[in-house]
């Protein structure tokens, strides 16, 4: 009895991790899709990182980006993500500096909330025409 009931809090805490990772997108959010750039694809790291639910949102005055993310690695990483989006009838925002760091321990699994910013000479809720986040760098440890 004591097994069937492990078993079963396993396939419940299961369930409702897969519903959490499954949310859908906030109202005016905008679907997008997670890519690795140049230099971080140099690195096999990289063929480890997995990632779904990608999507941008403006939150007041700046622009969220939010991404699942799952190392698959046999080691802790530190993944560098650009937040990079593009405004309609504008350029793309997001890409400055060298990313934001995140580390993920092996097998770990995170949905980020990645504040974008506000972009500059851009109207509050302009509409956001492309999300793109990326891996910018994946280093071990």
């Amino acid at each position: 009895m004591r097994r069937v009931s492990i078993v079963l809090a396993v396939l419940v805490a299961g369930a409702v991790a897969i519903g959490s990772a499954a949310a859908k997108p906030p109202k005016g959010a905008v679907k997008g899709h997670f890519t690795i750039g140049l230099l971080a694809e140099s690195d096999e790291l990289s063929s480890y990182v997995k990632s779904s639910n990608v999507f941008c949102v403006w939150s007041k005055d700046r622009v969220m980006v939010h991404v699942n993310l799952k190392n698959g690695a046999a080691e802790h990483v530190t993944m560098s993500i650009k937040p990079r989006y593009k405004i309609a009838r504008g350029g793309e925002h997001g890409t400055s500096g060298f990313g934001k760091d995140f580390g993920f321990d092996s097998g770990e699994f995170r949905s980020l909330w990645i504040d974008a910013g506000s972009p500059k000479g851009v109207k509050p809720k302009t509409k956001i025409r492309e999300c793109s986040p990326y891996l910018f760098l994946i280093k071990s440890g």
